[in-house]
Formats: structure tokens, C-alpha cells, sequence
């Protein structure tokens, strides 16, 4: 019995992130996209004594990138927009919020799935990790992103 490769499930390691449509290299960690929507309770005075419900408000989870802290400076670039320091208040609004394109990869490395997220901006930015001169690892940068949805396309 021979079972058709388009049912394997795609790889969670092949991937790309886009800001402003140009490839970020060296991002190795994308936490989840999750959204949920508030239940509202209600009873309608002529029922039974039960609840009804229905859809409330929806939220967005935030996004977490993760980087390899190189030369590339695209997540400090994007993250000093909203630092003080730098004159945030002179920054116009369509340069704090960036629309981000998440692309999931098969093997062959063609595109399978892509996600736009919405009005993201930089709520956390971790420059430097914690480091140690015991330690065997990768310095890593990380980038917590608020957005206002996504979608598949």
C-alpha cells in the first residue's frame, strides 16, 4: 500500500518572515498565530433559566520572533521606533506598525501556505540574551509584535 506524499504534513522548520516585503534572514523561531473571540452571556427574560451566548469581542494573540543576533539589523531598526530616546513622537505611524507575511515551505522548498498579519508593532524587544562565558549557544535576539489580525492566503 502506497500512501500519497501530498498527506505528509509540512515541516515546522521551513519558513520565511517578510517585513516590507523583503526577507528577514536568520529568524529561527515563530511562536503561533492565535486569535479568540469572548463568549457574552445573555438569557432572554421569557426562557427557561438558561444562558444563551454569542460572540463578543475578538483579540489577537501577541507574536514572538526570534533571531540570531547578526549584523542584520532589522528587528533593532523596527524596535527603537517606539523608544523615547530616539524621538518616537517624530515617527510617523505608518513607520511604527508593519505588515509582516509568514510563508510555510515544503520540502522543496516551494511555498505552501502564507499568512499576512496585520499592524504589527514592537511591544518587547530583548537586544541581548543573557550571556555567559560557560555557555554553548547562539546569542538570540527577540522581537513581541501586537498585531491587528491575519489572514491566509
Amino acid at each position: 500500500m502506497t500512501r500519497a506524499l501530498a498527506l505528509d504534513p509540512y515541516k515546522n522548520y521551513r519558513f520565511l518572515v517578510k517585513f516590507d516585503t523583503a526577507t528577514v534572514a536568520g529568524i529561527n523561531h515563530v511562536s503561533g498565530l492565535t486569535k479568540s473571540t469572548e463568549a457574552i452571556s445573555y438569557r432572554v427574560g421569557s426562557s427557561d433559566p438558561t444562558s444563551l451566548s454569542t460572540p463578543g469581542l475578538t483579540s489577537y494573540g501577541t507574536i514572538t520572533l526570534s533571531h540570531g543576533i547578526t549584523t542584520n539589523n532589522a528587528f533593532h531598526q523596527w524596535a527603537r521606533r517606539l523608544d523615547p530616546a530616539h524621538g518616537y513622537e517624530r515617527v510617523p505611524s505608518d513607520k511604527v506598525r508593519k505588515d509582516i507575511t509568514i510563508q510555510l515551505h515544503d520540502d522543496a522548498g516551494a511555498i505552501k501556505l502564507t499568512y499576512m498579519v496585520y499592524e504589527c508593532w514592537v511591544s518587547e524587544y530583548q537586544a541581548l540574551p543573557s550571556l555567559s562565558a560557560s555557555a554553548n549557544e547562539i546569542a538570540i535576539q527577540q522581537l513581541t509584535l501586537q498585531h491587528e489580525g491575519f489572514v491566509k492566503q
